[in-house]
């Protein structure tokens, strides 16, 4: 089965680029450009913290690409339900074995809420 059949989940990759300084000199990331993809999404864990301070849930997915799409490290990725997902670490490009053409990039995601 090809990779392109598999890449049935529209969503919106969201380029983050640094926009300006708070007061306190600290980097203010902002949306700077949005593009449609399609992608797989393979569930990797979620997890709990359910202590009497906090409640924090987190979970972290694979997202598979076609190499057309653009998506660095410091990107977000929205899913087709509303949900913000931020890349973790850098995109990895899977090259073919002959050739050596892209056959497609595979990208750590995690969301917290």
């Amino acid at each position: 089965m090809s990779l392109a059949r598999l890449l049935k989940t529209p969503v919106t990759v969201q380029t983050m680029a640094v926009t300006g300084a708070d007061a306190y000199g600290n980097d203010v990331w902002s949306v700077v450009a949005s593009t449609a993809a399609l992608t797989y999404i393979n569930a990797k864990s979620t997890d709990e913290n359910d202590s009497l301070t906090t409640d924090v849930s987190r979970a972290e997915v694979k997202a598979f690409f076609l190499p057309t799409v653009a998506i660095h490290a410091q990107d977000r990725v929205v899913d087709d339900k509303g949900r913000t997902w931020e890349v973790v670490g850098e995109p990895l490009e899977w090259r073919r074995a002959v050739g050596g053409v892209v056959h497609h990039i595979e990208v750590d995601l995690q969301r917290t809420s």
